[in-house]
């Protein structure tokens, strides 16, 4: 096979063309010995391409092409990360490759064939892609190869690099002990100041903001954005001046957006690349009246209190369209930040598994320009994390596309003939969820919907980021019937270890739901005559869920503030 790549090509383009190479000598394609493959705009032109429609690509768009003897593969000029989003796009669509996760891959066997006619242009829905399921391994190649874009080493296409992510405003820009020091700098509640926050209206904090950014932003040159946002609580000033801001933007985000924008005016001549970004999040998610985000500001607006059983424009979730909608219509370069798995306890069913499709086509219907999936950041293991990870990575691209029909491939594909059986619990859960009809959240939560005004779910479950092992959908009925599941799951898998093993990991939300509810579930088990699918004890039960954790690196089984990890799990199940 012969592969051209231009002389002066980028790490990435070379990269691209060294992983069509590996993957083409994995497989049988027709015609591939007789065929040149030009990768990267400067191989393109060399091969008919013409500069006017590789320049049309902008930062990430492909061109894929057939063009009589040659198959060309590239990006726009100076924009590498295009070119090996073309190779990936190639080995996926046309020869049927998959990239399911960091240490599993799929290369079809049998004869593959690259069509006559062959043209594939096409650009991502968002600028910025990226989500945070904790896998076996963090490998950059299969963010490239799904086509997202976090800040990745310039052979993998580099990416969106951070100046810090957020809640950056005290420690990460203005050390903690420099607040500390000055307590009119802080926040005043209740008529004292308060470390956890800043008071946002006094002219040396915000002079000492700016020193802090520019510090930052010269200690990493080239990044695209610099975080200036709030601290993860519920404090924020109340001092006359940030009163009388919020006061007059009908929302405590008018005194934090005026802020953010001074910052962003101040670093724009000696940073005119960089961004500045902040969080529409807790008392900030309201957009405030009468002001506008700069050019070169962000606004990262969170999901937080939703409940994520239903699409994000259902009527449970009315405060939150309210706050997209009006963030919308002021706001250039709108991000949204997801909430797409339980934190309080990452193996636990969480069944928004079918509204994920409808919520990235909210975000791109409503000019969302960047959307970041947060998922098990802290542990490999998060319930179905593989799956979700796969499918919002595509969706991030293109959210047109059918996420049941993702999900179904995605099953087909990395659990072979256990799919089935793992389907059918997934709709099993969700059809009890959705049968639900009381709020069903969190305590933590419940108190957030209060003062955010929320209707606390009233048409089937509340699924909120934190559901707890009692959640009302996970009766005894549920789970024993999800475990008969994954049994006949493991059976039909017999032959097939890799996806056998696949499975176990599968199953380990239930087990874990089992566990937790022990003498509940084995009640149950006896009044529904069903066969208890588990160990006689506890402790044993326990012990054979904690091989499978180890087997896949498994350590939290929650977020690290929840404290839950398997050292907790055997002092529960040992009564302790």
């Amino acid at each position: 096979m012969k592969i051209n790549v231009g002389r002066s090509a980028a790490a990435a383009e070379k990269k691209a063309a060294e992983v069509l190479r590996g993957h083409l000598a994995r497989m049988k394609v027709l015609e591939s010995d007789s065929l040149c493959f030009a990768v990267g705009p400067e191989a393109a032109l060399a091969a008919g391409a013409r500069a006017s429609d590789l320049r049309r690509l902008g930062e990430e768009g492909i061109l894929i092409r057939r063009n009589g003897g040659s198959v060309i593969l590239t990006g726009a000029p100076g924009a590498p990360r295009g070119t090996l989003y073309a190779v990936f796009v190639f080995l996926e669509r046309v020869l049927g490759c998959r990239w399911w996760t960091p240490l599993e891959d799929y290369v079809p066997g049998g004869v593959r064939r690259i069509p006559k006619t062959l043209e594939i242009r096409e650009s991502p829905a968002f600028e910025s892609r990226y989500t945070d399921y904790r896998q076996r391994s963090d490998d950059p190649k299969w963010y490239a190869a799904n086509l997202m874009n976090p800040e990745l080493p310039q052979e993998w296409g580099g990416g969106r690099r951070y100046a810090g992510f957020v809640h950056t405003m005290i420690g990460a820009l203005i050390p903690k002990d420099k607040v500390a020091a000055h307590p009119e700098w802080q926040a005043v509640v209740d008529g004292k100041p308060n470390p956890d926050q800043l008071c946002l209206s006094r002219p040396e904090v915000l002079s000492e903001m700016i020193s802090q950014v520019r510090r930052v932003l010269r200690a990493n040159p080239g990044a695209d954005i610099v975080s200036v946002s709030q601290m993860d609580n519920h404090v924020f000033c109340r001092c006359p001046a940030c009163a009388a801001a919020d006061a007059r933007a009908l929302s405590p985000a008018g005194s934090m957006l005026s802020f953010v924008n001074k910052v962003a005016e101040a670093i724009e001549d000696e940073f005119p690349r960089a961004a500045v970004d902040m969080l529409a999040y807790l008392y900030t998610r309201k957009a405030p009246r009468g002001i506008r985000p700069r050019r070169n500001v962000i606004v990262r607006l969170c999901t937080f209190e939703c409940d994520f059983l239903h699409p994000l424009d259902h009527p449970n979730n009315r405060p939150f369209m309210r706050d997209l909608r009006s963030w919308s219509r002021v706001c250039k370069r709108l991000y949204v930040w997801d909430y797409t798995t339980n934190y309080a306890h990452y193996v636990l069913p969480h069944p928004n598994w079918f509204v994920l499709d409808e919520n990235m086509r909210l975000f791109h219907a409503h000019n969302v320009r960047g959307v970041f999936e947060e998922g098990n950041c802290s542990s490999p293991g998060g319930e179905l994390s593989e799956m979700k990870a796969w499918v919002l990575a595509k969706l991030m691209w293109n959210p047109s596309l059918d996420g049941r029909a993702l999900i179904r491939e995605f099953l087909r594909g990395y659990y072979g003939l256990a799919s089935a059986a793992i389907a059918r619990h997934m709709r099993r859960v969700h059809a009890a969820a959705l049968r639900v009809k009381r709020y069903a959240g969190s305590a933590e939560i419940r108190k957030c919907l209060k003062r955010r005004g929320y209707p606390e779910g009233r048409a089937g479950a509340y699924l909120d980021l934190n559901a707890e092992p009692g959640a009302p959908w996970l009766t005894p009925r549920v789970v024993l019937a999800g475990l008969a599941d994954f049994a006949e799951a493991m059976r039909a898998a017999a032959g097939d270890p890799v996806r056998r093993a696949r499975a176990a990991q599968a199953r380990l939300p239930l087990e874990y739901c089992a566990l937790l509810r022990w003498d509940e579930m084995r009640a149950a088990a006896r009044r529904l005559r069903r066969r208890w699918p588990m160990a006689g004890t506890r402790l044993k039960a326990f012990e054979a869920f904690e091989r499978a954790c180890r087997a896949g690196a498994v350590a939290k089984l929650g977020e690290e503030w929840s404290k839950r990890d398997l050292p907790w799990l055997r002092g529960v199940c040992a009564g302790k």
